[in-house]
């Protein structure tokens, strides 16, 4: 509503978020983890409203060309140290490094930084690492919410997650069920859409048929009977390599 109504949204949002941040961070000593999990979350809901407000606004030039070096400005400026949500990403950026925070506020802040990374994809380059690091720490929430970040990534730059999908194929084994479960949600819907092929990995999805848990074999049985009616033979055709 605020991006409909609004004369100039990016200047109450960054208002608002200021608000926010002294309203939740006031008393560091005591600052609630779902306070905090909820202004993280705002900060990437604004992230996403931001590229698509930038989208909406390409058609007022007269080349494409201009329209993608006006694009790739704005979209920088946004997630620089001075720009609207720049210092928030510096903020997410260590939340989520931090091994001693809570899971809630680290499940929280993973999500915030895809939506972050998705308005810029040297960004997104630049903080990649931090994501593939999470697949493998120690809480099974943040875990399961890294898989979802890198899913999301995938739909936005495909050809910066692209080198990272054997990452989520070993997920696939991971000892959470939900972790797991995302994983081969997140490999069904890139493989499916065609945003990145792989052949070899799929024995890994395979494998999942027999999963100790009835909603992953089934969901594992779903994805080989979507990909043998999109294109028939292709789910066999893969096995000899492996």
């Amino acid at each position: 509503a605020v991006y409909r109504l609004h004369p100039s949204p990016e200047g109450h949002l960054s208002m608002l978020l200021h608000r926010m941040e002294c309203s939740v961070f006031q008393n560091p000593s005591s600052t609630s983890p779902s306070r905090v999990a909820s202004f993280l979350f705002v900060v990437g809901h604004i992230a996403i409203k931001q590229i698509v407000r930038l989208e909406s606004l390409l058609s007022e030039f007269q080349s494409e060309s201009e329209a993608e070096r006006a694009m790739e400005c704005a979209e920088g400026e946004i997630v620089s140290p001075q720009g609207m949500l720049g210092k928030y990403g510096i903020m997410v950026r260590k939340i989520c490094t931090d091994s001693k925070g809570t899971s809630l506020v680290r499940a929280s802040a993973v999500l915030c930084l895809s939506k972050l990374m998705s308005v810029h994809q040297k960004y997104c380059q630049q903080n990649m690492p931090i994501v593939l690091a999470l697949l493998t720490c120690n809480e099974p929430t943040v875990r399961a919410n890294a898989v979802i970040a890198l899913g999301n990534l995938a739909c936005r730059y495909p050809n910066i997650v692209e080198p990272f999908v054997a990452k989520l194929f070993l997920v696939l084994d991971d000892t959470d069920k939900s972790v797991r479960k995302n994983a081969l949600m997140v490999l069904t819907h890139i493989a499916l859409s065609g945003m990145i092929k792989f052949r070899s990995q799929m024995v890994d999805i395979l494998v999942l048929i027999n999963d100790g848990e009835v909603v992953i074999a089934g969901l594992a049985r779903h994805f080989f009977h979507e990909l043998q009616t999109k294109s028939p033979n292709t789910a066999f055709n893969f096995l000899p390599e492996c």
